[in-house]
């Protein structure tokens, strides 16, 4: 392909995050939407940076190419 034709817009991480919770709200009933948007408002503060492992240390990396973020919740925060 020549050009921008035929590929995706570039989003931003804010847009991403709306994306996916869009996708999880469409999915799913009332009841759970509430669930997954109070779990959401809680996590937001506490999202970290997904890290890549170097190749050469073995040890965790961040990474350009790697936008992600996340966290871990237990199971006392479900």
């Amino acid at each position: 392909m020549h050009g921008s034709a035929g590929r995706l817009p570039q989003l931003i991480p804010d847009q991403i995050l709306k994306l996916k919770q869009l996708t999880v709200l469409t999915l799913a009933d009332t009841d759970k939407c509430l669930v997954i948007l109070s779990s959401l408002k809680r996590a937001k503060d506490k999202m970290e940076k997904s890290m890549v492992v170097d190749n050469d240390s073995g040890k965790s990396i961040a990474s350009e190419v790697r936008t992600s973020s996340g966290m871990f919740l237990n199971k006392a925060q479900v």
